[in-house]
C-alpha cells in the first residue's frame, strides 16, 4: 500500500492533463526535494545525537539509550515530512515548461545509468543464448536481474525524456523504442524462472510480488511499443494499480500464499487422515518420509507459522493442542508441530544429505538447576564466514570463544587481570561426532556440559548447533548456548 500510494501521488495531479512537461518537472522536484530532505534530516540527526553523546560522556548525565530512537522519530516524522512537503506547491513555477535542463540529471543518466543498463543487458542475453543451447530452465535469482534491468532502463528513459525532442538528442528515442521491445524477451525470461519457482515451491508473498512486478512491466513494455503517444504517465499509474491490486481483496499476496503453502502441506500429510477426514498424527505420524520431504514439510510449516499464525492449522489439530501452541513463542511453535505430524524440524537452508552435516537442537521444554550458578548468558554464534565466535562480557572480565576449527568453546576467565586468565574449555568434537549424518537431535542430557576451573564452574548446554566437517575441517554455520557461571 505504501508503494502504490508513492506511485499515486506521482501521477495523480496529472489524471487529466496533457502537459507531460509539467509531470516531469513536477516529478522531478519530488525526487530532488526527497533526497534533499533525507540528507538534511541525516545531518540533523547525527549531530544532535553526537552532542547528546557528549553531554552524557562529559558532564556524566544519564541519557536513556531510548531517547535517539525517539530523536530519530521526530526528525524523520515530522522535520523531514515538514521539510520535504514544504518545498512543494500546487502552482509552483518549477511546474512550468522545462527550460535549461540540469546537467546533473544529463550526466547521471547518460553517463552512469546507460552504462549500468547495457552491462545489465549483455549479461541477461548472454545469460538467454545460454538457456537456448543448453535448454536449461532460468535460474530463479536471475529475475533479481531482470528487475534490476528493468527499473534502471525505466529510469534511464524518465531522467533522459525532456531531451529526446533535441535534433542532437535523437539516440534518445530510438532508445526508448527498442529498450522495451529488447525487455519483452527478459520479461519472458523471468516470467518461465518465477512460474517454475511457484510450480517447484509455491506461492509467497516475495514470489507473488516478483510476479506482479513483471505483469506491470509486461503491460508498460506493450504499450511503449505499439502506442503513438508513448505517455510516460503510464509508467507510475500502471505501477499504481499493480500494487494497490496485490494489497487488497482475496487475489491479493497474502492470502493466495497462504492458500498455495497450505495446499502443498495438505498434500504432504494427506496418508495421516483418518476414515473421518480429521487428521490423525497420533495413530498416523509422518515418521516414513524423506528428507527432503522433511525439510519442505519443515519450511512450509516455518512459513505458514511465521506469516499467518495459527490459522492455517485450525482444521488439522484439536483446540487443546492450538491452545498449548499459542502459549510458547513462534520461534518455537515450528519445531513443535513438526514433532506432532511425527518427525524432528529440519531447518530449509541445511543440507542434511550432504557429507558430514550435523545438526543439534535441543528440546525446548526443560528445566535446568541454577542453584550452583551466580549468571546465565545466551551466546548466538553465526560464525559460516571466519568460523570463529569471540565475544567479551563487559563488567564480568569474561570471554565466550567458539573455535569450530578445534571443535571446542573456551570460557576465560580474568582476561584483562595480570596474573592470566582461568580458562575453561568444553570440547565438542564428541557431539558433532555422534550428529554426524543424523538428522534426529539429542536429548537436551546429551548436550549439557559441566566443568570448573580454580575459580568458577560452568554449566554449558547447546540449544542448537549445525554445520559440515569435511576432510577433516570443520565448518559451523549457527550455534546458540545457555551458559551459566557460579564462582567457587
Amino acid at each position: 500500500l505504501a508503494i502504490s500510494f508513492h506511485f499515486l501521488v506521482a501521477w495523480l495531479p496529472f489524471l487529466n492533463s496533457s502537459q507531460t512537461d509539467r509531470f516531469w518537472q513536477y516529478n522531478t522536484t519530488l525526487f530532488t526535494r526527497f533526497l534533499t530532505a533525507a540528507l538534511y534530516s541525516f545531518v540533523l540527526f547525527v549531530g544532535i545525537a553526537i552532542a547528546t553523546a557528549a553531554v552524557d560522556h562529559l558532564f556524566g548525565v544519564t541519557i536513556d539509550e531510548k531517547r535517539y530512537f525517539q530523536l530519530w522519530v521526530i526528525i524523520t516524522g515530522i522535520f523531514n515530512t515538514w521539510f520535504f512537503l514544504s518545498g512543494l506547491c500546487e502552482d509552483s513555477p518549477a511546474y512550468a515548461e522545462i527550460g535549461n535542463y540540469p546537467r546533473t540529471l544529463k550526466v547521471f543518466g547518460q553517463y552512469i545509468l546507460l552504462p549500468l543498463v547495457s552491462l545489465y543487458f549483455l549479461i541477461l542475453i548472454s545469460y538467454e543464448a545460454k538457456i537456448l543451447i543448453t535448454w536449461n530452465w532460468p535460474q530463479g535469482w536471475v529475475s533479481q536481474l531482470v528487475l534490476w534491468f528493468s527499473v534502471l532502463g525505466i529510469l534511464s528513459l524518465l531522467i533522459l525524456h525532456p531531451l529526446k525532442g533535441k535534433a542532437e538528442y535523437s539516440w534518445i528515442r530510438k532508445y526508448v523504442n527498442r529498450f522495451f521491445i529488447v525487455l519483452i524477451p527478459l520479461l519472458i525470461m523471468l516470467f518461465l524462472a518465477i512460474f517454475r519457482r511457484i510450480s517447484d515451491y509455491g506461492m509467497t508473498e516475495n514470489r507473488y510480488l516478483v510476479l506482479a512486478m513483471a505483469v506491470g512491466l509486461a503491460i508498460v513494455a506493450v504499450y511503449f511499443i505499439f502506442s503513438k503517444t508513448k505517455d510516460i504517465k503510464i509508467i507510475p499509474a500502471v505501477l499504481f494499480f499493480v500494487a494497490f491490486l496485490a494489497s487488497i481483496g482475496p487475489w491479493s499476496a497474502s492470502p493466495l500464499s497462504r492458500i498455495s503453502q497450505k495446499g502443498r502441506l495438505v498434500e504432504y500429510i494427506s496418508e495421516c487422515k483418518a476414515e473421518n477426514g480429521s487428521y490423525d498424527f497420533a495413530n498416523k505420524p509422518l515418521t516414513e518420509i524423506s528428507i527432503e520431504s522433511r525439510r519442505e514439510i519443515s519450511s512450509i510449516v516455518q512459513y505458514l507459522t511465521e506469516y499467518h499464525g495459527l490459522e492455517p492449522f485450525e482444521d488439522m489439530f484439536d483446540d487443546s493442542v492450538l491452545a498449548d501452541l499459542d502459549t510458547i513463542s513462534s520461534y518455537q511453535r515450528p519445531q513443535e508441530i513438526t514433532q506432532i505430524l511425527g518427525f524432528e524440524y529440519l531447518h530449509s537452508w541445511s543440507s542434511p544429505d550432504a557429507p558430514g552435516y550435523f545438526n543439534v537442537i535441543a528440546k525446548s521444554n526443560q528445566m535446568f538447576s541454577i542453584s550452583d550458578y551466580d549468571f546465565m548468558g545466551t551466546f548466538k554464534c553465526e560464525c559460516s564466514s571466519t568460523n570463529r565466535c569471540d565475544e567479551y562480557i563487559d563488567g564480568y572480565d569474561c570471554r565466550f570463544v567458539l573455535d569450530a576449527n578445534r571443535e571446542a568453546v573456551a570460557i576465560q576467565f580474568g582476561v584483562q587481570a595480570t596474573a592470566g586468565a582461568d580458562t575453561i574449555r568444553i570440547s565438542l568434537a564428541d557431539l558433532i561426532d555422534s550428529q554426524i549424518g543424523c538428522t534426529v537431535p539429542p536429548d537436551t542430557g546429551s548436550v549439557c556440559f559441566e566443568d570448573s576451573g580454580s575459580t568458577y564452574s560452568v554449566k554449558l548446554i547447546v540449544e542448537e548447533l549445525n554445520g559440515w566437517r569435511k576432510d577433516g575441517e570443520t565448518e559451523i554455520n549457527h550455534a546458540r548456548f545457555l551458559l551459566f557461571v557460579g564462582e567457587k
